[in-house]
């Protein structure tokens, strides 16, 4: 089975992901290998903890396919960011430096993160906002959240609201505790989920191999929705990548 993964840290030395090129070229070789055929880089954007800026992030990814070029790997890198929801998100777009990528009903797509203690209370005025302004958030791994974990219903609200939902394949094997698990699988279940994706940041326990968590998936809801969230989907929102 061939997956697109539209979130992993494997850009080297700009987050807490890859640490370096060679960690960076080792993830990504396991990606290909375990049948990953394109992978979003989506680096943190987090005001005054990882202050990136899209220019960089390009920069850096550039570099990095060339390297890909030159060991030989043939996995498609596509890049954007995962940004926190944050006052500068709004100026980022006004400039024209919020990493977009991909296309969802005619509008461009943003992997957002919320903090993983809580849900912001201005959530909705940004969900809003964005959506006038064309873009689309896909919300990153709301399964983790524990203001979500209180309230696992709001996830249907963002969606009923316009909004996307990008669940960590990782959740669906219990690692990142039992609450994450159950929500991943009852979002599942209610056909809440747009995307599952690695969100690897090394090659041990965020490792970007998403093969067991497509069996899993697939023992809990069949094969065709484990491929169509891991691989058909992912794709049809990557269409128009930079």
């Amino acid at each position: 089975m061939e997956f697109v993964d539209l979130h992993s840290h494997v850009l080297p030395g700009i987050d807490d992901g890859a640490k370096d090129l060679k960690e960076s070229l080792a993830m990504l070789k396991l990606a290909q290998s375990s049948g990953t055929q394109r992978i979003v880089a989506t680096p943190h954007m987090m005001p005054g903890t990882y202050d990136n800026q899209w220019r960089d992030i390009m920069l850096i990814a550039t570099k990095l396919r060339h390297h890909l070029l030159r060991n030989g790997l043939t996995i498609q890198l596509e890049v954007a960011a995962e940004v926190r929801a944050c006052p500068e998100l709004i100026h980022w777009q006004q400039q024209g430096a919020l990493p977009l990528f991909g296309s969802y009903q005619g509008k461009s797509l943003l992997l957002l993160e919320l903090p993983s203690t809580h849900i912001p209370r201005q959530l909705w005025n940004l969900l809003q906002w964005l959506l006038e302004q064309q873009v689309v958030p896909i919300l990153a791994h709301p399964e983790r959240n524990r203001g979500v974990w209180a309230a696992p219903q709001w996830v249907e609200q963002w969606k009923a609201r316009g909004g996307l939902v990008q669940v960590t394949a990782g959740s669906f094997l219990g690692g990142f505790r039992s609450p994450a698990q159950e929500l991943a699988e009852y979002y599942l279940k209610r056909q809440l989920i747009d995307a599952i994706a690695s969100d690897c940041h090394n090659l041990q326990r965020r490792s970007p191999d998403l093969r067991a968590a497509h069996q899993r998936v697939q023992e809990l809801s069949g094969s065709l929705t484990a491929d169509y969230l891991f691989y058909h989907h992912p794709l049809a929102l990557l269409s128009g990548a930079r």
